[in-house]
């Protein structure tokens, strides 16, 4: 009878056990359900913020991106940062390809400017004369319309990486005035070497984003 009595009680405190591990693994079970219903929307931080680089991009040379999603698949930024015709700022909007996160394809259409420079010294070709001659130039504003494709990589629980390219398009010609010599003027091939330097044309872009917040 005891060794009866002795194996129900093994019987039924290895039922409990067993029971109540099921129960926990169910509730885990549930858990992780709950947890992945929206798992992307949970890991969508209130704003991307981090350093940006690159050729003819918004940020110009080096500057700060910073970038908020607002419904699915379409977020705003705004940008600035420094390159080799001033200050530059601009912002835009962005497409993303997935509905439920901000990483992967996207595409962007933005404005961007460049606040120029003012006593800019360098050396190009004047009318009349010979040889690279000293100048000095007032630079612009140099607004662009920007199109781009970038390709976010996702870079711990909210950050990311991002390559992009794309294209500038200039909104005005020839940004700028001579100032020493006032009485003369650059020539032609002079005139297309500042048509070079002026912002626009191609885009390359890096940037690394920081996630802040979980929504």
């Amino acid at each position: 009878m005891k060794k009866l009595t002795l194996l129900l009680s093994f019987f039924l405190f290895g039922t409990v056990i067993l029971a109540q591990g099921e129960e926990i693994q169910r509730f885990k079970l549930e858990d992780i359900k709950k947890s992945q219903k929206d798992p992307q929307s949970a890991l969508t931080p209130y704003f991307y913020l981090g350093p940006g680089m690159g050729i003819n991009n918004y940020s110009g040379l080096i500057g700060a991106v910073f970038e908020v999603p607002i419904v699915p698949h379409f977020s705003a930024f705004v940008v600035g940062g420094l390159g080799g015709w001033g200050y530059k700022a601009g912002g835009g909007i962005m497409f993303y390809f997935r509905e439920k996160e901000y990483l992967g394809s996207e595409l962007g259409l933005g404005i961007t400017n460049a606040f120029g420079l003012d006593n800019f010294e360098t050396q190009l070709y004047l009318e009349g004369k010979e040889g690279l001659q000293p100048v000095t130039l007032n630079l612009h504003n140099a607004p662009t319309l920007n199109l781009t494709y970038q390709y976010h990589i996702r870079m711990g629980r909210t950050s990311k990486f991002v390559i992009g390219t794309g294209y500038a398009f200039e909104m005005v010609d020839s940004p700028y005035t001579l100032v020493e010599p006032e009485t003369e003027q650059i020539s032609d091939a002079s005139e297309l070497t500042m048509k070079m330097l002026q912002p626009g044309g191609l885009i390359i872009s890096l940037t690394f984003q920081f996630g802040v917040g979980v929504r």
